[in-house]
């Protein structure tokens, strides 16, 4: 199935070039990556885990990319880099992505009945606060150190700093 020609011509190239560079384009895809560390996270850890760090995984990348490229810039600065082309404003913006959505997750059952986490139920609201702030921390980490597999680093060293949290 082909696209429609007003498709083809107006939106591809835009979608095309803000989801992926020109660069990345002639790359092989990350999604084996993405694959591959999912299951290395429901494999060997927990399930509550696993569902944080595949979240992480999902969000981390994105809006680390998306906010750390987006204008204007912390203040005066132009784009602070941590890292080789990681920035300070995509780095704390992909902790927060993480640090909400995990909240959100684990409230669903409470706002709406859905169990979307299947959490412990003897693991009280400080190991919980801890294990986010953790796995948070870590999906940063990963994401900037992630030596361009952090698709896969991602919710491997989320879980398995997760996993320190829970005794």
């Amino acid at each position: 199935d082909e696209f429609p020609d007003w498709f083809e011509k107006k939106q591809k190239p835009v979608l095309d070039n803000w989801l992926r560079g020109e660069a990345e384009r002639k790359k092989l895809s990350t999604s084996w990556m993405s694959c591959a560390g999912m299951l290395v996270a429901y494999v060997f850890f927990p399930e509550y885990i696993a569902v944080l760090a595949i979240w992480y995984q999902a969000i981390a990348d994105t809006t680390a990319k998306w906010y750390g490229l987006k204008e204007p810039r912390f203040g005066v600065f132009k784009r602070p880099k941590i890292i080789a082309n990681k920035s300070i404003q995509g780095a704390l913006t992909a902790f927060l992505a993480c640090y909400s959505l995990s909240w959100v997750i684990i409230s669903m059952d409470s706002w709406f009945g859905l169990s979307l986490f299947p959490f412990p139920l003897d693991m009280n609201f400080s190991e919980l606060s801890l294990m986010i702030i953790v796995g948070s921390v870590a999906a940063i980490f990963a994401e900037l150190f992630g030596w361009k597999i952090d698709n896969f680093t991602i919710p491997v060293l989320a879980s398995y700093s997760m996993s320190l949290c829970v005794v």
